[in-house]
């Protein structure tokens, strides 16, 4: 976020960013249409002004001052320090995703369908496809 909309605390709800000019990548992209979807669910619209290619030029262009821009926490943590922004996290809780880490981390849905791709895969072959093996451990 540039440092000219910098609002108070340390969140803030997607809709309350709504009323200014987003920056984001090509409207085929997850996060793009996630935001237009969310937008749209509290009848609003998601004013995207700029689309671009990279993560990077997308912090450029927040840097300019002109923009606000939506990146996953840990893609735009390393353009913080060289860049003129503030990170803000949305408050919003469609914004935090699950990811899963492992074989039998996986949902049971998703290990059905790896054996369904996979079957007979032997067991060392399936713990090579997924390092982390027995993990359970889960992100968000």
């Amino acid at each position: 976020m540039p440092w000219r909309h910098l609002p108070k605390g340390k969140s803030v709800s997607f809709a309350s960013l709504l009323d200014y000019d987003f920056v984001g990548l090509d409207s085929a992209t997850t996060i793009s249409r996630l935001m237009a979807d969310q937008a749209a669910v509290i009848r609003k619209t998601l004013r995207l002004r700029v689309q671009v290619e990279s993560f990077a030029t997308l912090c450029k262009v927040v840097e300019s001052g002109h923009r606000i821009g939506v990146l996953p926490e840990g893609v735009a943590r390393p353009f913080e320090a060289d860049m003129k922004l503030r990170l803000i996290g949305l408050s919003d809780r469609w914004t935090r995703r699950r990811m899963y880490g492992g074989y039998e981390a996986l949902p049971p849905i998703a290990r059905k369908l790896v054996d369904h791709l996979a079957p007979g895969v032997h067991k060392s072959l399936r713990q090579r496809l997924f390092p982390n093996g027995g993990a359970t451990r889960q992100w968000q």
